[in-house]
Order: C-alpha cells, then structure tokens, then sequence
C-alpha cells in the first residue's frame, strides 16, 4: 500500500490523526515513500529542524524535541523508529503528540516530561521501549493512549500529571519496574495486561483520587512492592494474583482502606512487611 503525499507547515492548524496527513511548512510536499533513514542526532530548536526530522523514516541516534516556541504538535508521521532516545521536555508550545503516529519502537528511554501545555499523548502504533520511559511532570496532560506498548525494557514512570484521569496498558506484558506516583486526578489503573513478573519495584504511590487499581494478571515483584498514600483507594483486590515479594512490602497511609484480603496470595516475602 503507498503512503500518501504529506504537506508540511508549522501553523497552528492543529496535528495528524492520520499517517500521512500532517502541516510543517506551506509548499512543501513529502511523501512518506521518500522519506530516508537518518545516520544521525537530531534536536528540534527551529522550524528548519522540524522540516528535517519531517523527513525521516527511522533515525540512527537520538531525537530531543525541546523548547523553541514553534509547532503546536511534534508532526513527524513519518518516522517509525529511533535507535536511541528520544525526548520532548520542557516544552511550552506543544500541546499534542497524536503527530507522532506511525512510531513503533524507541531504542533507548523515551521521556516526556514538563510540557506545560500538553494536553494530549497518543501513539497508536508504539509497541517498544528498549529503556526507561517517563511521563511526568506534565501538569494539563489529560489524555493518554499508548494502546499498542507491549514492552518496556527499563522502567514506566508515570508522575504528576495532575489533569490525567485514568490510565490504561491494554498490551503491556513485559517490564522491569513501574512507579506510579503524583497524579493527583487519577482514578483508575488498568495494568491488567501485565502478565508475570515486575522484575525490580513496583510503587504505587501520592495518587490522591485512585480508587480502582488492576493488575490481576501480576503474579510476582522482584524487589519491593509501595502502595503509599492513595487516600482514596478501598481495595486491593486488583493484586489478589501475587504471590511473591522478593524485598519489602510497604502498605501505609492508604486512608480508605480497610482491608488488606487483596494480599492473601502472598506466601513468599524477602524482605520487610
């Protein structure tokens, strides 16, 4: 199947829903069959970067999208792969990464991280994250949608996004550690896709409004397991799968909660209770 021509223009025309259909610069045309692979690092700070980046199919290296006051949107439907990291930080014109459509898999981390404006994160096609992965600190971050990440090869950080109201892994099987801390408008997980094992810690922590948590499908933490100060949960029903803890084990300040039957699979902890 051809992928259709793209026109690219950095105008406050909103971002691309579909691939191939995106604005970074009036006049110029790019078909999405052109576009190259390129051997090299990558860091927006203009509108000529963005024309560059545009371009690529899949980059050897890294992509750092930071702040420069242009695009509205990361618009880059064409690219598909980066080797190494890729970052959009502390960028306040950004309002949306829906741009980044055809993106299947991040090498190294991938951070999205103090983006005061954004509003809005989905990546249809995101399927690995060889590193860590952090999205944090975005305070008007109110949608998220990640619904084909089957891996992460480090850990997933999800930290004070105040405006996200729920949270859901639907293909998520695999990860090395998962914290999710500081969304204060929280009100459901969805890691019910997790399958196995958290390798390292799992911390669920400061999620002042989380009542719902599932991960029904986990059946053991490698290192320790905190559920902290989520004032509004009432169950852990959604852990009743794990069985084993390998380091410590630390329920507290949870002032809903009034009961603990949702642990009583535990039968092997390796460290504190």
């Amino acid at each position: 199947m051809s992928r259709p021509l793209i026109l690219l223009a950095v105008l406050a025309l909103g971002c691309t829903t579909e691939p191939g259909e995106t604005w970074v610069e009036v006049d110029t045309v790019i078909n999405c069959e052109d576009a190259v692979r390129c051997q090299e690092n990558i860091e927006v700070e203009s509108k000529d970067d963005l024309i560059a980046v545009s371009r690529c199919e899949s980059v050897d290296g890294f992509v750092k999208y930071g702040q420069w006051g242009g695009a509205a949107c990361a618009d880059l439907p064409c690219l598909t792969s980066v080797t190494e990291f890729l970052r959009i930080e502390n960028n306040d014109s950004v309002t949306s990464l829906d741009g980044l459509v055809s993106l299947v898999s991040v090498g190294e981390s991938f951070h999205i991280y103090l983006n005061d404006s954004l509003t809005s994160v989905d990546i249809p096609s995101l399927e690995s994250v060889g590193g860590l992965m952090v999205i944090s600190g975005n305070s008007r971050l109110s949608n998220l949608a990640i619904p084909s990440l089957s891996s992460i090869g480090d850990c997933l950080v999800i930290g004070n996004n105040n405006a996200l109201t729920s949270l859901d892994t639907p293909s998520l099987r695999s990860l090395d550690c998962l914290h999710i801390s500081g969304n204060e408008s929280l009100t459901s997980f969805d890691g019910s896709s997790i399958l196995g094992s958290v390798d390292r810690h799992l911390s669920i922590k400061y999620n002042d409004a989380l009542t719902t948590l599932d991960l029904s499908s986990l059946t053991s933490v490698g290192d320790d397991l905190r559920i902290w100060n989520n004032d509004s949960l009432t169950s852990l029903d959604g852990l009743s799968s794990i069985s084993s803890v390998g380091d410590d084990l630390v329920i507290g300040n949870n002032n809903a909660l009034t009961s603990l039957d949702g642990l009583s699979s535990i039968s092997s902890l390796g460290g504190y209770l």
